[in-house]
């Protein structure tokens, strides 16, 4: 039964070897077995992938280096290499900048081991820098060759009633459950307000009921310890003083005050046998390290500013007291900063309804903070509509939150175990008594930050291996997240680490693989457009970022492992569509005709191929820096072959006809046709198709491209009719549609 088939387009990508039986859906007729080394396009064709142009050597091979944008707008960006406690930069150009003869860099307190693990919040000329184990850092650019970094200067960061930890060996004299029990310091750090507190240490628990000395203390054990000894520095006096404290005055916010600790006692008028009279006498529950802390007193806040005694500090009004009456004890509390090297800084932020949104710290895995309105680094906690806010997420195990973004009038907080959506309510703003949370899906999340693609926020699942899209869907009226790589579970490896999202020209995810590959996705939601391809290089992908270029096309940026001369080298280089399918690759110009082209120095002793003139002329080996041709040329293009020059392996294809399905039955392909747009030479199941054969005056010259249709006759009879077409040369092709002719027998 002769039969043509087409395919007018790869939208649906490569897809995985699962779903190879799967010819019963409409994605099978669009996909491809294999996509390597080439871009799927909105329009239906595949293109071969730009080569990459080297820009520069990394500060230090031997370490990873992470790439991160910053862009102001669309024609002012800069690129930023992230390595070993440096940062240096690069313009839109591909151009280091400079400070003399140097590249210009700073100094980070960031280390390689922690390079992917931070994460990046903007605005303006301001990075926000966020990593766990790293008080938050602000990088701030003042000129493109003058920044400066610094840890945040915060207003106030967000405090809650943390107790203290102090430097001092206890020992019990009982650590088991009861009463009456003896608890001696190695050093004087107790004092008289702290009885009715609580000590705490790895599951046990003690309730100071009387002080004896600053070294000594009666206590009952309400949860046994583990041991009679409780370490220095580990155990925590859990509360705020339990004594009674007066301010001096009330208002107004900003003025000094002075904050006394008292407690009552009596004494007899008369002697003996006179009336007692009850009185306020000052009393010790302050300590030095309380200062920075902040008192909540009489609806008030108070900044701890200066120490004076353990029963007196000085401080600063935050927010006016209603009264300065005594508040006596537990109606008032001591509270201390919820971010600290002991505790822990925030993993990620992001800017919300114009405040900076800051979570996921070590102690507080699952707590969110957000600043004042207006006031990014002021994060005084209140009750007005436009103080700070904290807020823990209610989850019902360890999931701390790792991402934070924002889209469509939420917040997103993306923890280990699932996906939240924050908000101030139906048409209402996030307030501090105005917090609406939903958790609309529970997939988790991976350690990739996620990236916002047009109307979705793409994220990886946790597991690493799926990249799932969070989207608001009016038909539901509520948020989804499906899986982008449910028809190409495969194309992502073992897991992605990386990813970025180019707009323009086409709009393509691009992800890192841990195995040095990349994923690369063409997306359209709304032309219901999802379709994977596979990105190799003689070497492994380490980092990928994006920026606008001075074309305002967005510019594909990558850091590449590769080996060179039998040492590991880190190059930065971006995908350029001046650089066809050669990688880590120079442009050069001699000017005059000539045979020997230099500057060659970071592919010493490896074998290039090399583009002159418009002509392929093969292979050569980097010497001393140069390469000498066997012609002169004037200009062009050399760089590393790929492993795989562009690639398309087609399925095979599902006719049905009067003898029922293609599928198991033998096929003799007749003549195969592809159509193709701006293209050099390519070959169909290994033929070589060279369009100057039949015009002998054009095989000195460049090889013409093409558009339009390439033939091959096709060969006997097979089960299986996969057809393979690949770049003859480093030169572009695009592949708009296959045409096969085919004859299907019947097996009797």
């Amino acid at each position: 039964m002769p039969v043509t088939y087409r395919q007018t387009n790869f939208t649906a990508g490569e897809l995985s070897p699962r779903m190879l039986g799967r010819f019963d859906l409409d994605k099978y007729g669009n996909g491809a077995k294999e996509l390597e080394n080439v871009v799927p396009v909105i329009q239906g064709g595949v293109r071969s992938t730009e080569g990459t142009e080297f820009i520069a050597e990394v500060k230090d091979s031997t370490r990873k280096t992470r790439l991160t944008r910053f862009v102001f707008s669309k024609t002012e960006a800069l690129m930023l290499e992230f390595g070993h406690q440096y940062i240096r930069f690069f313009d839109q150009d591909g151009s280091p900048i400079m400070d003399g003869g140097s590249p210009y860099e700073i100094v980070t307190p960031f280390t390689e081991s922690q390079l992917f693990e931070i994460e990046f919040t903007s605005k303006a000329d301001t990075i926000f820098m966020l990593h766990e184990a790293v008080f938050p850092q602000r990088l701030q650019r003042i000129a493109d060759d003058n920044w400066v970094i610094e840890d945040t200067p915060f207003i106030t960061m967000p405090f809650d009633e943390l107790g203290t930890t102090l430097s001092a060996v206890l020992t019990l004299s009982d650590a088991t459950v009861g009463t009456g029990r003896t608890i001696t310091a190695s050093a004087g750090v107790f004092l008289e307000g702290d009885v009715d507190r609580s000590i705490t240490y790895i599951g046990g628990e003690a309730l100071i009921t009387a002080y004896t000395s600053a070294t000594e203390v009666t206590a009952d054990i309400i949860s046994a310890f583990a041991s009679v000894t409780l370490p220095t520095d580990a155990w925590t006096l859990e509360g705020s003083p339990q004594l009674s404290c007066k301010a001096n005055l009330a208002e107004p916010v900003g003025k000094d005050i002075t904050l006394v600790l008292t407690k009552e006692t009596f004494t007899w008028n008369g002697g003996g046998a006179g009336i007692p009279t009850y009185v306020d006498v000052p009393a010790n529950g302050f300590r030095s390290d309380d200062v920075g802390k902040h008192v909540e007193i009489n609806g008030g806040l108070v900044e701890i500013t200066a120490y004076n005694s353990a029963s007196t500090v000085s401080g600063k009004i935050k927010r006016k007291l209603s009264s300065p009456v005594a508040a006596v004890k537990n109606s008032w509390s001591l509270k201390s900063d919820i971010w600290s090297a002991t505790l822990g800084y925030p993993r990620c932020g992001t800017f919300y309804e114009q405040r900076l949104i800051l979570a996921g710290s070590t102690q507080y895995p699952n707590s969110w903070a957000a600043s004042g309105i207006g006031l990014y680094l002021d994060f005084t906690l209140g009750l007005e509509d436009d103080d700070a806010i904290l807020y823990e997420l209610a989850t019902t195990n360890y999931s701390p939150i790792l991402h934070a973004s924002r889209k469509k009038k939420h917040l997103i907080l993306f923890t280990t175990s699932g996906e939240y959506l924050v908000g101030g309510g139906v048409e209402k703003a996030l307030t501090p008594t105005n917090v609406a949370v939903d958790d609309p899906t529970d997939y988790g999340c991976g350690d990739a930050s996620p990236i916002r693609v047009g109307k979705d926020v793409c994220y990886v699942q946790r597991g690493d291996r799926k990249l799932r899209a969070m989207s608001y869907r009016f038909e539901d009226d509520q948020f989804g997240s499906p899986d982008l790589t449910k028809l190409a579970e495969h194309i992502t490896g073992t897991g992605i680490i990386d990813m970025a999202f180019q707009q323009e020209p086409d709009s393509l995810v691009w992800t890192i693989r841990k195995d040095g590959k990349m994923a690369v996705m063409a997306i359209d939601r709304d032309e219901n457009v999802v379709s994977w391809c596979t990105q190799s290089t003689d070497g492994e992908f380490e980092a990928v970022a994006v920026i606008p270029g001075n074309d305002l096309s967005d510019n594909v940026w990558v850091v590449v492992k590769r080996t060179i001369g039998g040492v590991t080298k880190r190059f930065i280089e971006r995908f350029n569509i001046a650089f066809p399918q050669l990688h880590s690759a120079v442009q050069f110009n001699l000017g005059t005709p000539g045979n020997v082209v230099s500057g060659l120095d970071h592919l010493e002793g490896r074998t290039v191929e090399i583009i002159g003139d418009e002509i392929f002329y093969g292979q050569f080996t980097v010497t001393a820096g140069a390469i000498t041709l066997l012609k002169d040329v004037t200009s062009g293009q050399i760089g590393l072959p790929p492993l795989q020059r562009a690639k398309v392996v087609t399925l095979t294809p599902e006719i049905v006809g009067q003898t029922g399905s293609s599928q198991g039955n033998p096929i003799a392909r007749g003549e195969i046709n592809i159509k193709v747009l701006d293209s050099y030479g390519i070959t169909i199941n290994g033929e070589y198709i060279d369009e100057r054969k039949h015009d002998m005056s054009l095989l000195d010259k460049p090889v013409p491209k093409i558009t339009g249709d390439l033939a091959v006759q096709g060969y006997g009879w097979e089960k299986t009719q996969n057809i393979t077409i690949e770049a003859g040369s480093p030169q572009p092709i695009h592949v708009l549609a296959v045409i096969f002719n085919y004859t299907v027998g019947r097996i009797e």
